[in-house]
């Protein structure tokens, strides 16, 4: 419901002219033809980042919640089962775009009253373009699950990465071989349209998706593709190629084999494994003897201490850093090392010059951002640490300042240099984006118990304020970035995300053991 929501949100900003499609310095008159193309557009994009992060888990859940064994062992084939699975994947990616395909006419009947509306064009123009990627993004969601190293965090920032170029690539040329996105033929065909009315078409071919600018004075009327077969059938060849990928993740796929991880990662770095495996061994051995010699005890003798005991050994701080560890557990010294080179280079660059490493320093900790609020539910510590007197009034928000310190010191060199060259939009958006990333985090977490949701919301933020678009905006990269909204999102998410705990913890097993004693 979430993502048909923001899908509806994204669609209204085209309707208020927040988000617009140019072509170098011109853009169309809104008629079926263009009101579809540019709703299209914005659909490929979302459809191809937040889409892929909303379907890349059904092999996983099927794993989670232990059907995936169950379906093992019943005849059903492999094939069946993953072909099935891409066209669950293909049916809910088209029905977040059919959001986008309702919207047409209402953009077109507020941006271009003069024009009639065909319904005929605006289906077959929508179709042509957003399907073939639909069905690409649903084959690549399985094959991403079925790969064992593409299927946890490295797999989605390479995701990222991939997606980055490919998009790139499709956007500023005039031929491409990877036109995913139809890019390549949206600009061929509305290029011809801009010469032919006398208007100073863009060399280049670039296509700009963000907030209109005064120097985007050029209209056009454009008319709508001129499909023939070779058209159909470019746009037709990326559903045999996400027939390919289903065949290729056949390959890895291995029917939920709880064996097939652990030896296809022992293969190929054995030696290394089997030094960290008796590391790990030995380390926990001590850890083991100091817990049975020193802390054992201490529970007994707490256990006849007195209750009211408990709310004086509450430590926030101990919280905190525990939450850290918990967090930071597992990152590789060369990201810290990476983070820490952005910051310098942001401290040593001369200050006349402008610049905002942002972008870069908030894409590569979105991993452990994503964590928030799920960690519970993927571990099965949930009822653990929710047994616990007041457990979310003491856990979450501790919780939430881990997010923000990781937020924080991820961008210790720009916040440094926006203080010292006294830019206090900068400033601003600096702790305003400090204090919405993880309350977007543990919003999404805690609603969905699911890391994709907040991965998908952040890339689609993300990618539209480096777009320049000022409502996504909440690194400070446009003028008009409005800091102080984003800071009250922050704080609304943070008490959705609190409202949902506080329910699930405690009035929700209080009413349901009401309930229960009711019918008694």
């Amino acid at each position: 419901m979430v993502a048909f929501l923001f899908c509806a949100w994204l669609s209204s900003t085209i309707y208020t002219d927040k988000t617009q499609v140019t072509l170098g310095a011109n853009f169309g008159y809104f008629n079926s033809a263009w009101s579809t193309a540019v709703v299209a557009v914005l659909a490929n994009m979302v459809l191809s980042v937040m889409g892929f992060f909303l379907v890349k888990n059904t092999v996983e859940r099927d794993e989670q919640t232990r059907v995936g064994p169950l379906l093992a062992a019943t005849p059903l084939a492999s094939r069946d089962y993953l072909f099935g699975k891409c066209l669950s994947n293909f049916l809910y990616l088209m029905s977040l775009g059919l959001v986008f395909m309702v919207s047409v006419p209402f953009l077109q009947h507020h941006r271009g009253p003069q024009y009639p509306i065909e319904p005929v064009k605006i289906v077959s123009e929508f179709l042509l373009l957003v399907t073939p990627l639909a069905a690409f993004i649903a084959a690549l969601a399985v094959l991403w699950e079925s790969v064992p190293l593409l299927k946890r965090g490295l797999g989605n920032v390479l995701y990222v990465v991939v997606w980055m170029a490919v998009l790139l690539n499709s956007a500023g040329r005039e031929s491409s071989p990877t036109d995913l996105f139809g890019f390549v033929q949206f600009m061929r065909s509305t290029h011809g349209a801009e010469v032919a009315q006398g208007l100073k078409a863009s060399r280049d071919f670039e296509l700009n998706i963000g907030h209109m600018e005064s120097d985007h004075i050029g209209r056009f009327l454009w008319n709508g593709f001129s499909w023939n077969a070779s058209t159909v059938l470019w746009r037709a060849e990326w559903f045999l190629v996400a027939i390919i990928l289903c065949l290729v993740a056949l390959y890895w796929f291995k029917r939920f084999d709880p064996d097939y991880v652990r030896s296809f990662v022992e293969s190929r770095w054995q030696s290394m494994g089997a030094r960290f495996r008796r590391r790990r061994v030995d380390s926990g051995t001590a850890q083991e003897n100091k817990w049975t010699a020193a802390v054992l005890p201490q529970m007994f003798r707490d256990r006849y201490s007195q209750v009211g005991r408990y709310s004086e050994q509450f430590q926030f701080v101990g919280i905190l850093r525990a939450e850290l560890r918990l967090m930071l557990r597992g990152v590789p010294k060369p990201a810290y090392a990476l983070i820490a080179l952005i910051n310098f280079i942001a401290l040593v660059t001369p200050r006349s010059e402008k610049m905002n490493l942002l972008p870069l320093l908030w894409l590569l900790p979105v991993l452990l951002w994503s964590q928030m609020g799920t960690r519970e539910q993927r571990n099965n510590t949930a009822a653990l640490l929710f047994s616990a007197p007041h457990s979310f009034l003491r856990q979450l928000p501790a919780l939430w300042c881990a997010g923000v310190l990781v937020s924080l010191v991820s961008a210790t060199g720009m916040v440094m240099r926006a203080i010292l060259i006294g830019d206090h939009h900068l400033v601003a958006s600096c702790i305003a984006g400090a204090v919405f990333i993880p309350s977007l985090a543990l919003a999404c977490g805690v609603w969905s118990n699911t890391p994709r949701l907040f991965e998908a919301l952040y890339v689609g933020f993300w990618y539209l304020a480096l777009n320049g678009a000022p409502f996504a905006d909440y690194m400070g990269l446009t003028p008009q970035a409005p800091a102080m909204r984003f800071l009250v999102m922050g704080c609304c998410l943070s008490a959705a995300a609190l409202l949902r705990r506080w329910w699930d913890v405690e009035r929700g097993p209080a009413q349901r053991l009401l309930a229960v004693g009711n019918r008694a």
